[in-house]
């Protein structure tokens, strides 16, 4: 009777065993196995162009300033400007060592014989001035001149064309949004127009216009 009973407990104590054994090396085969590896979706990059050393603003780009960085994309983006295209062209903003230049960053192609000769004005803007406050930097632009400023006359109307943007300076206030009319203007006019273009101003008021580019 004796012996029948620890044969039970062995067999029982051996089961438990197996089972412990068993759940054991499960465990210990589901930690041990790795993990399928998970693809990652990397999205391709365009190439840009970039400077081969920190150039400030209205440099007139060369090749040796600009280099292209490929990136892993087939097929570039149309957004992205060639060194071509940038050579010869002013740059309107200071940059640094590797930052890259792109299309809005540089001046119009027409801009170019201008800014080889020419001087910085700056005028006080009316509302008349800034075209609804859509003057930006780089825009090529035409002023004409009208009414009286000073005087009880003036001469008649002038028009400069093709003058650009060199910089349009907004007031800010501490919790006020920027104003549409900014408080200072600065144009880049040719050099020989300079003292005509000063002496129209002082005595008249001016109105500044640009082409309107409507899309096909």
């Amino acid at each position: 009777m004796t012996n029948g009973k620890g044969k039970d407990i062995f067999k029982l104590v051996m089961s438990l065993v197996i089972l412990i054994g068993i759940g054991g090396f499960t465990i210990w085969k589901l930690w041990s196995t790795p993990e399928p590896p998970v693809e990652q979706t990397v999205e391709p990059t365009q190439s840009r162009i970039v400077t081969k050393r920190e150039l400030k603003s209205f440099t007139k780009l060369t090749k040796a300033d600009l280099e292209l960085k490929s990136g892993t994309a087939e097929t570039a983006s149309a957004s992205v400007p060639t060194v071509e295209e940038l050579v010869g062209r002013y740059l309107l903003v200071k940059v640094k060592r590797g930052g890259e230049v792109k299309r809005e960053m540089v001046a119009p192609p027409e801009a170019t014989l201008l800014l080889s000769d020419a001087v910085a004005i700056g005028i006080q803007p009316a509302s008349l001035t800034t075209i609804g406050g859509q003057l930006q930097v780089g825009d090529m632009v035409d002023v004409v001149t009208t009414g009286v400023k000073n005087g009880p006359t003036s001469g008649p109307p002038e028009t400069f064309e093709n003058v650009m943007v060199l910089n349009v300076l907004n007031e800010t206030k501490a919790g006020d949004k920027v104003s549409g009319v900014p408080i200072g203007i600065t144009l880049a006019i040719p050099r020989g127009s300079r003292d005509r273009f000063a002496a129209a101003v002082a005595s008249a008021g001016i109105v500044v216009t640009r082409k309107i580019f409507v899309a096909n």
